[in-house]
């Protein structure tokens, strides 16, 4: 019953989030004041959606690791330097356990660069399900770091839906003060119905964080 209620919740809001969604978000290396706002009821309705659905998930990841479950994904990344994305790969994985740790493990021995499962206590997630109670925006990650996130998204970049809801991250390193610069941008769209409910069916993520020069890294996935 409650997936019934979530449906029909999502395709009450998916109309709106169409003509409310983000203008042109923070680019990177853009330098921006750490000004937090309590979020808007829509995106902590959606958030609250997105962190239950990751709950639901943990309840049952000790089971997916004993029965081998295979997942698969069209995956492609570039690097730093590279000019064009290369070609999507299929790429086959199950999901393993280390200590507390959940992760996805390719069959094959692929790279695939999303190897964290996301639950409410590990991933990129996880602030923003700690404090669905009192969420602010921005969050302060750390010391030099913080997030923005928002679940009114581009088309362009996510497309919100019945089956699931994206949220952009995006975050940014210490400049000055209370300034900081924006070193990546990642949307995630998670599943909110039954299958596969609360694992991410499309991701990207673009990110200036790990090159020592000019030109960024982007890594690319969808869950088949």
């Amino acid at each position: 019953m409650k997936y019934i209620l979530l449906s029909i919740f999502m395709l009450s809001f998916v109309s709106c989030m169409s003509e409310q969604a983000e203008e042109d978000s923070l680019s990177l290396n853009e330098v921006v004041r750490f000004e937090p706002l309590m979020v808007t009821v829509e995106d902590n309705e959606r958030i609250n959606a997105i962190c239950g659905a990751l709950l639901d998930k943990e309840d049952i990841l000790d089971v997916i690791v004993t029965s081998g479950n295979e997942y698969l994904f069209d995956y492609g990344q570039k690097g730093c330097q590279e000019s064009s994305f290369p070609s999507i790969k299929r790429v086959s994985t199950t999901i393993q356990r280390s200590e507390l740790n959940y992760f996805f493990r390719p069959k094959e021995n692929d790279v695939f660069g999303f190897s964290d499962v996301e639950t409410t206590t590990k991933g990129v997630l996880t602030q923003i399900c700690a404090n669905t109670q009192n969420l602010m925006n921005p969050i302060q990650t750390s010391s030099a770091g913080a997030l923005w996130f928002t679940t009114f998204t581009s088309s362009e970049h996510c497309q919100s839906d019945a089956q699931g809801i994206c949220i952009h991250l995006q975050r940014g390193s210490v400049v000055d003060d209370f300034y900081y610069k924006i070193h990546t941008n990642e949307w995630l769209k998670i599943k909110i119905t039954n299958g596969n409910r609360g694992f991410f069916t499309e991701r990207k993520l673009i990110s200036t964080a790990a090159c020592s020069g000019k030109g960024f890294i982007e890594k690319r996935a969808s869950l088949k």
